[in-house]
């Protein structure tokens, strides 16, 4: 179902919902619902689609540190003194 047709859909249903309120005014406020419906949808759609666009993004790559490689030294070897 196209979005022209639940469009068209709601329109009659909410048609049926105002029957018997006078047409003026009925015909006002379903005018300005649809209008509403029709913001509301648009809204959660680019928030979706940010949302969605920000998830499908890879990740930045994460920078290591790299090591750098040392010579080990190793202390001198102290010749014992010799007890006297």
């Amino acid at each position: 179902m196209g979005q022209k047709d639940k469009l068209n859909e709601l329109q009659d249903r909410l048609g049926e919902i105002f029957e018997g309120v006078d047409d003026y005014y009925s015909q006002s406020i379903l005018d300005e619902l649809i209008k509403r419906i029709d913001t509301t949808i648009n809204d959660f759609n680019k928030e979706f689609k940010s949302l969605i666009g920000s998830l499908n993004k890879k990740p930045a790559k994460k920078k290591t540190a790299t090591r750098t490689t040392r010579k080990k030294t190793t202390a001198p070897i102290r010749k014992s003194k010799t007890l006297k």
